[in-house]
């Protein structure tokens, strides 16, 4: 969250695209998520969605779940690691509805609450000794998309789901004039949004016999589109001194 929320500053970090861990609902959660094999209900589509064709009618599953993301990583360089720690709210809600004896239809929805972070004091630029800089970031994201689930002979289940995504994300980078005055000169803002990530989730579940339940799920490489503007304000008045020969 924090890498995502600081690139849009323009700053030396990793410009990769990251995906929001995942949440998968009590149950799946309190087998620390190895139920991929047997995950049913709603919110099986964000783990193997062929586990939506056990649904009998209609189903609705939710569940909140509290992330830590502790952050250690270089900021601008490799002396200028710094290390941060932000809390976020993970929201997972599915449904289902039977259509068919064989036929599930259903919808996900992810629901982050968002989060980021603020840098104080990192260099930027070459020179160790030079003037040090604020810059912070945050950012909200919401995925969200319809899945089908289909029952087939021999107690096999297949699912797909499609993944829509929304991403805004805002950043601010405040820079002094120099290492003797830390007034901030200037104010470096951006707001970046989009439909940033796009995929899809496909997913097989076999009972073999009653005790023993196979699973196999595919998530499509995502990446990060997204499209914004930048607005730099000066808030201060820079100083100098030269000397001439």
């Amino acid at each position: 969250i924090v890498l995502i929320s600081l690139w849009g500053a323009g700053a030396a970090l990793a410009n990769h695209a990251l995906e929001i861990p995942q949440t998968y609902g009590a149950r799946l959660n309190g087998t620390a998520a190895a139920g991929m094999a047997h995950a049913d209900g709603g919110v099986a589509m964000s783990v193997n969605p062929a586990g939506l064709a056990s649904i009998q009618k209609f189903m609705f599953e939710g569940t909140v779940t509290g992330m830590i993301l502790t952050l250690r990583a270089p900021v601008n360089g490799p002396s200028q690691e710094k290390q941060l720690t932000s809390y976020s709210t993970l929201g997972l809600f599915g449904s289902g509805v039977r259509l068919h004896e064989r036929i599930v239809i259903g919808f996900l929805l992810y629901t982050p609450s968002g989060g980021g972070q603020r840098y104080k004091n990192v260099h930027f630029g070459l020179f160790p000794l030079g003037p040090k800089n604020d810059f912070y970031g945050h950012m909200v994201f919401i995925e969200f998309g319809p899945a089908i689930a289909v029952n087939l002979p021999g107690n096999i289940r297949i699912g797909f789901v499609y993944r829509f995504n929304y991403i805004e994300n805002w950043a601010r980078l405040n820079a002094p004039d120099n290492a003797l005055n830390p007034q901030y000169v200037f104010r470096l803002d951006s707001h970046m949004k989009g439909y940033g990530f796009s995929g899809y989730r496909a997913g097989l579940q076999w009972d073999a016999l009653e005790w023993l339940h196979i699973g196999a799920a595919y998530r499509s490489f995502v990446k990060m589109e997204t499209s914004g503007k930048q607005k730099q304000r000066i808030v201060g008045s820079a100083t100098g001194l030269g000397t001439g020969l």
